[in-house]
Formats: C-alpha cells, structure tokens, sequence
C-alpha cells in the first residue's frame, strides 16, 4: 500500500495535534495521495501530494460532497477528528454536570462524524479489492480512546466523552463485520496521552514518561496500521 503512487489516504482532524503528524508521517512513509480533512484547510501543511479539503462533520452536505472530491479510491481512512472538551464545556465531574447539548455534540463528533465519513466513502474504499489479491486490504483507523472501556472504568465521570467514544467503539466491530466482504479493515486505536490541546488541560497529572510528542505517538499507530492483517479487523488496540 504504502509504496503504490496511486493509493489514496484521508485523514479527518487533519489540523489538530495526532492529525497533523497522521497527515506529515504519512507524506514520508508512502507515495500516494494525501487527502487532510478539517474545517480549516488554511491550517494544514502545503507539502506536496497533501490536498487540504473543508469537512465538518456535524455537517451532511459536507461529508457528501467528500467523495467528489477524494475520487473513487480510498485505501485508507484515518478517522482523527474528536472532541473532549470545548470552551465552557469540560469533562464532566458528576453526574449533575452532564448537559444535553454537550452530550450530543460529543456524539455527534466522537461517533456519527466518523461513522457517517465512513459510509459516505465506504464504495472507494471497496475499489479494486472484493474477490481479488490485487491490491492490499483498505483500512478504517478510528481514534478512540483507553478511559471509554467499559470494564476498565474505575472512576466514573467523563459522561459525554466516555460514551460518544465507546459508541465509536461498538460503531467500528459492527463495520468490521459488515465490510470484511469488501476487504476493509476497521480497527479502534487507542494513541495514549498525547502533548496536544485535547490533553493540556489534564497534563498535569501525567507522568512526564507517559505523555507522548505527537510524532512519536503517530509514528507508533501507523506502525500498526501497517501491520494489520485482515483478521484483525474489529480490535480495539491500546
């Protein structure tokens, strides 16, 4: 995949933190096309074979008009994009401090936003590979999160993130089952404490060791994304 000029990859959140390294680590390790997703394109890097394109995905004509604009191939699809937290609104303490408006947004970013970038490009991600060896399995790579499991919450809090991001998880076993016909691998990839804006208000209290650069963190799940054979589709990886 990553040695073919013609393969195509989209990155959503193209200009946060993890999507800006996804998009550059991907400019040096592969030879296709860059396709840096957000919804200020002026904010993402001009180097050559990166094609910055205005998404939002709150925002349905927006994700329709994404496979115009990306053509008929997808060889693979970073679903980066996320929110924890936003002007007055932070992760919630209690169960009193759970806002309506809040949760759904969380949802709406956290899990319709991919799911519904994912269906709109699900045909081109298909192209070239039911029934043939031809060219590599595609992927679907969504960022999801250690702290959204289910069993490992110890703490409670953090409703609306907690449960937009475990949606995101169940969203991408169920598309695992559904487009293993087509060869598309769908994993959750958890990229550890991050040094970007969605991590700073909460750095703190994490050990110097366990807060990652962002090339090193990017580095680490392209890595994985590279190794992944077809039965790993529907993982959840840490």
């Amino acid at each position: 995949r990553n040695a073919d000029p013609s393969a195509v990859y989209v990155v959503t959140g193209a200009s946060g933190g993890i999507g800006a390294a996804v998009v550059a680590q991907l400019h040096e390790r592969t030879a296709g096309t860059i396709y840096a997703c957000c919804r200020d394109p002026s904010k993402v890097s001009s180097l050559d074979r990166v094609r910055p394109i205005k998404l939002d995905v709150r925002d349905d004509a927006s994700i329709a008009a994404l496979p115009d604009t990306v053509g008929d191939r997808v060889d693979a699809l970073w679903n980066v994009g996320g929110v924890l937290h936003e002007g007055d609104h932070s992760p919630e303490r209690s169960l009193d401090a759970v806002d309506r408006e809040w949760l759904l947004t969380s949802v709406d970013v956290n899990c319709a936003g991919p799911i519904l970038v994912t269906k709109a490009l699900r045909k081109a991600l298909s192209a070239g590979r039911r029934g043939s060896s031809d060219r590599p399995a595609s992927v679907v790579a969504n960022l999801s999160a250690r702290v959204v499991s289910i069993s490992d919450n110890g703490l409670g809090g953090w409703y609306s993130y907690r449960l937009s991001k475990a949606a995101l998880n169940q969203a991408t076993v169920t598309c695992a089952r559904e487009l293993r016909r087509q060869r598309t691998i769908c994993v959750a990839l958890h990229p550890g404490t991050t040094d970007t804006g969605l991590s700073k208000p909460f750095q703190a209290r994490v050990a110097p060791e366990k807060l990652f650069p962002v090339e090193f963190t990017a580095s680490q799940l392209l890595d994985i994304v590279d190794g992944l054979h077809e039965d790993d589709s529907g993982r959840f990886i840490d």
